[in-house]
């Protein structure tokens, strides 16, 4: 048996195995989601590479979603952030596709102003859509 060093969490494993136990329990596929303004993009920062649901914008507003899913499907890992992402999580249980491993939910840690309310609701209709439709994914709420 040859050891292997693990360079993410500087310790050694077995070279039969393909990645240390701290690799294999980590999320693969990470999705981030929560209100607008409540920090998503700031608590993304902590990974190293993070991919913004906004910078797919242009394909317009229903084939974003889309655009999106399409990109996620030749990535083996990824962590995705943005405004859509509680669309997007909705579309993936809906269609059983690019499913992610964890979601993060950030609460808001403040009330809503005039602009947000609307946003809000709309928020809440998907997110209780992701409740009922979601039999397996964790969801973690910061």
């Amino acid at each position: 048996m040859s050891l292997m060093r693990c360079t993410k969490h500087d310790r050694e494993y077995d070279s039969d195995v393909i990645e240390c136990s701290e690799c294999i329990e980590e999320p693969r596929k990470v999705l981030i989601v929560g209100y607008p303004r409540v920090g998503k993009t700031q608590y993304s920062s902590k990974y190293e590479e993070v991919i913004h649901i906004d910078a797919f914008a242009h394909h317009g507003f229903k084939e974003q979603i889309y655009k999106v899913m399409e990109y996620l499907g030749i990535r083996k890992d990824w962590v995705i952030e943005g405004m859509q992402g509680m669309r997007l999580f909705r579309k993936m249980l809906q269609l059983n596709t690019q499913l992610p491993d964890k979601v993060i939910y950030i609460k808001p840690k403040f009330e809503a102003d005039e602009n947000h309310v609307i946003n809000r609701k709309q928020l809440d209709t998907i997110w209780k859509d992701c409740v009922e439709l979601n039999k397996d994914i964790e969801v973690e709420y910061i």
